[in-house]
């Protein structure tokens, strides 16, 4: 059985960004209280006016991180776990701060490897970075033109 990649999900790099609706949508089927999805909408309608275009911001920010998710579910997910403990060490009282600039960064460098080489064994990693990054161009130049 060969793992999904992200290759397989190449409307991301076809498609302008999620229509509000169809990002409603996914927001709503996330399995999260409803203040996140709420902050989670909310980001979704911020724009920003580049020269005489309208970019919707928020919407690209909101499909990146979902690609990202689909794409790399390990990383992302050892990396949020990283920045938790490191907020955990720092918010120790006196030396929490000593403690979270030296810890912090190597939770977050250990987080992303043990996250990537699961990613690795899960699935041709390096095949879904070639296809995002490529994606990722795609819709950067698009959404510059």
């Amino acid at each position: 059985m060969t793992p999904k990649s992200f290759l397989d999900t190449s409307s991301f790099a076809s498609s302008p960004p999620s229509t509000a609706r169809a990002l409603s949508r996914r927001i709503a089927r996330l399995d999260a209280s409803a203040d996140v999805k709420a902050l989670l909408a909310d980001l979704a309608r911020i724009t920003v006016t580049v020269g005489n275009r309208l970019l919707a911001i928020g919407r690209m920010i909101l499909d990146l991180g979902l690609a990202l998710t689909r794409a790399f579910p390990h990383t992302i997910f050892a990396v949020v776990v990283a920045v938790v403990m490191a907020m955990l060490i720092a918010s120790i009282p006196f030396i929490g701060p000593l403690l979270g600039t030296i810890a912090g960064p190597l939770l977050l460098a250990l987080g992303l490897g043990v996250g990537a080489v699961h990613d690795m064994a899960a699935g041709d990693l390096g095949v879904q970075v070639r296809g995002f990054v490529d994606a990722l161009e795609r819709r950067i130049a698009e959404a510059t033109a």
